[in-house]
């Protein structure tokens, strides 16, 4: 007699963490950890630092809409797609904080990591790993991405649109109505232009590039009755995002005025910004890009087609087409750093471009340098090459640090630019001891690694680090942590004399226009007014508080017992505003300003008891 065993049922968790392994390779596992480390360098300590007064122009008006409130002439939004975000982050959140205004930019900027997956084609599986890395590091990136502006969005949905574009000349694209292929990157490609269009004024800059990819891929256009459905499903979608669902209709009127805004800086309405500061930001914040960057437009340009695409099958992939498009792209990007408008939001258009050519050239220069490793007569001279560097660039990493603290000297001296002289002389040994291809193998491995160490440095002070020490914004203005002071002044009197912290009257003085850090900052102050000329008279038994831009107010206007304070509200610094080239040199080295930067101050006047 045989018996028959009845199989144990699956339960659901022992399925869902089978499938979970099955599809776990290390090559996900990678991009698993490059999202991570994307995500706590843009999400920590988001809102340590007070906004912008560029931050507080967009956020404060989302604010007063989304609580019901309005303020004499506000500022008007210049993104659709940011205004309408905040405003129900800060409508969900019962108000917001500096950490909730900057959340959708972080989002896009960690959103642009993964999107690196997608570009194995035309970057192979070792260059995409790369490219993730870079975006995930970037330090413009990460600075917008910080930033509660609309940049980070119009980055985000241009790379999407471009990621599309490509997947869809991969599959065929939809040419003559009668190819499906890619249809679903097809209704991607339409829900990313619709938004992209309005993210703001960066996303000008960037249809251009996606204008020119489409032509370079030969896309034709799909059939009617296809392109209405796309037309309108872009159309929909930019139609929802920009009216917030149909809750602010004149959100439309934005999108125009994102326009308006960007046609000024071709024009150079707003002349912020010298013509050298982009080249200075290029070769103190982006050595990666720059140097990899650039070599690997060069390799591109030098390339033979067919190089990578006769194996994938797939356009402008290894194809010198490729090269040029991003050496094209770069170029756009040049171009409207040279123009007088130029600001901090367009360094990406030219950075992006470097950062596909170097991650691309990374993934060579890996290959080169391993190399090395299967052949063993050369493992010991080439272990013995790759010490001495190390050894070497660890004591100079040190010393940097010292020379920063000021444990070695008190003031810097351009004698320490000696010690980074004895790398390229110690290079240059090895190249005669042991030959220039074992020597190139070695640099070849770590060059990328020296800069991506570089490329976090910046990226810490950029986007991390604030205004603990000084020279380290990437916009001209930027809010002292004074303004944290101010605010808890006003509420602390306002505790004290009113009974309850929001509750005291308070007149600001304004210019015009009200500033929008100071009505971001004290929009919870209740009883607030914005007057031109402050009315002081006491209506009950203390006068009301006042902030003043005028730091001479005095006369008739404040009771004789009326007591002030100083607060730093705006700091204005560019990297180009040194007088000494020794000056300049231990910034770039250290990012420190010995001299003291300007800043714009107000005066919290209040009565003395």
């Amino acid at each position: 007699m045989t018996s028959r065993t009845t199989p144990m049922p699956h339960r659901p968790g022992t399925l869902i963490a089978s499938w979970l392994m099955s599809r776990l390779t290390l090559e996900r596992l990678l991009y698993g950890l490059l999202l991570l480390a994307g995500a706590g360098l843009r999400l920590a300590n988001l809102g340590g630092r007070p906004l912008t007064p560029l931050e507080a122009s967009q956020a404060w008006p989302a604010w007063l809409r989304a609580m019901g409130q309005s303020a004499p002439y506000p500022p008007e939004p210049i993104s659709p797609l940011l205004f309408t975000g905040q405003r129900f982050l800060f409508w969900l959140t019962g108000g917001g904080s500096d950490a909730w205004a900057r959340a959708l930019p972080a989002l896009a900027g960690l959103g642009m990591v993964p999107l690196a997956w997608w570009l194995r084609p035309w970057l192979g599986r070792t260059g995409a790993l790369f490219l993730a890395l870079f975006l995930a590091l970037d330090p413009w990136l990460l600075a917008l991405s910080r930033t509660g502006d609309s940049a980070a969005l119009s980055l985000f949905l241009g790379l999407l649109a471009l990621v599309a574009l490509l997947q869809l000349g991969a599959k065929g694209g939809e040419t003559g109505g009668t190819a499906r292929a890619g249809s679903g990157w097809a209704a991607l490609l339409a829900v990313a232009l619709g938004l992209l269009l309005v993210s703001g004024p960066l996303a000008w800059s960037l249809l251009p590039v996606l204008a020119l990819l489409a032509w370079l891929l030969g896309l034709g256009l799909p059939a009617r009755r296809r392109l209405l459905s796309l037309l309108g499903l872009g159309g929909g979608v930019a139609f929802l995002a920009a009216t917030g669902w149909l809750a602010h209709p004149d959100g439309l009127t934005t999108v125009s005025r994102s326009l308006g805004v960007w046609l000024g800086n071709i024009r150079g309405a707003d002349v912020r910004y010298p013509l050298s500061w982009p080249f200075i930001r290029l070769l103190v914040d982006e050595p990666l890009a720059l140097f990899l960057g650039l070599a690997g437009l060069v390799a591109l340009l030098r390339s033979h087609p067919g190089d990578l695409g006769a194996r994938s099958r797939v356009p402008l992939a290894g194809d010198l087409a490729w090269g040029r498009f991003l050496a094209l792209w770069a170029a756009w990007g040049l171009l409207l750093l040279l123009l007088p408008g130029r600001n901090p939001t367009g360094l990406p258009v030219l950075g992006l471009p470097l950062l596909l050519a170097g991650a691309w050239l990374s993934a060579r220069l890996l290959g080169h340098g391993l190399a090395c490793l299967k052949k063993q007569d050369a493992q010991e001279d080439g272990i013995l090459v790759a010490a001495a560097l190390g050894v070497l660039l660890v004591t100079t990493a040190i010393l940097t640090a010292l020379f920063s603290q000021g444990a070695l000297t008190a003031t810097f001296s351009p004698r320490a630019l000696a010690l980074y002289l004895t790398l390229p002389l110690l290079i240059g040994f090895f190249a005669w001891w042991t030959g220039w291809r074992l020597t190139s193998q070695v640099l070849s491995l770590y060059l990328p690694v020296i800069l991506v160490l570089l490329t976090v440095h910046s990226g810490w002070n950029l986007g991390l680090r604030g205004d603990r020490v000084r020279g380290t914004e990437l916009f001209a203005q930027s809010t002292p942590r004074d303004l944290r002071f101010l605010v808890a002044d006003v509420a602390q009197l306002s505790a004290i004399r009113a009974r309850d912290d929001r509750e005291i009257p308070l007149q600001v003085q304004m210019d015009g226009r009200p500033d929008p850090v100071l009505g971001w900052h004290l929009r919870r102050m209740r009883n607030l007014s914005w007057v031109r000329v402050p009315a002081v008279t006491p209506e009950g038994p203390v006068m009301p508080l006042v902030i003043a831009t005028d730091p001479l107010l005095s006369g008739d206007l404040l009771p004789p017992r009326a007591i002030g304070s100083d607060y730093a509200v705006r700091r204005t610094w560019l990297p180009t505003d040194f007088s000494r080239l020794s000056e300049f040199v231990r910034w770039a080295l250290y990012r420190e300003v010995k001299t003291p930067i300007p800043v714009e101050s107000v005066v919290l006047w209040a009565q003395e008891e």
